[in-house]
């Protein structure tokens, strides 16, 4: 089983993948964040996970994607899985 298969079968972070492709392919972290009823630095810490796994991408001005900061960074699905 791949990386993405594993992403698949935990149920919040395939309710992001869900919540992405509905956006169109791409929301911001807190918009993401309102939309799954979740703390944003909860869905950021999967988030996290999920970039390394190439589910999803995003440019941050700070190092982590976790840092209040990149609140408003746009989250976008990634090209392949």
């Amino acid at each position: 089983m791949n990386r993405f298969e594993d992403v698949l079968k935990m149920e919040k972070r395939r309710r992001i993948i869900e919540e992405l492709e509905e956006a169109g392919g791409s929301l911001t972290l807190k918009e993401l964040s309102q939309r799954l009823g979740l703390m944003t630095p909860v869905v950021a810490a999967w988030l996290t996970w999920m970039e390394g796994a190439d589910v999803v991408e995003y440019d941050v001005e700070n190092d982590e994607i976790t840092d209040q900061s990149n609140f408003n960074t746009e989250i976008r699905l990634a090209d392949s899985p």
